[in-house]
């Protein structure tokens, strides 16, 4: 992936900021990465769905999930 270029100061001429060049993901990473996402998206219906949730009136469901 392309990087991108510093700010440079009007006054100091110093760059601060700016990104060089990245590799990108290697085949192993960009395997780990869909399959991390897939697990989430797995995990987060599970979590949404599971019976426990039908215990709790509609609006305390929401109030019921952060301390979790």
């Amino acid at each position: 992936m392309p990087g991108w270029a510093g700010t440079e100061h009007p006054h100091t001429g110093e760059v601060t900021g700016g990104r060089g060049d990245s590799p990108g993901y290697t085949a192993e990473q960009r395997d780990e990465e869909v399959r991390l996402r897939q697990l989430l998206v797995e995990l987060s219906e599970e979590v949404a769905t599971h019976p426990h949730w039908v215990t709790y009136e509609r609006g305390d469901v929401v109030r019921g999930r952060p301390p979790m």
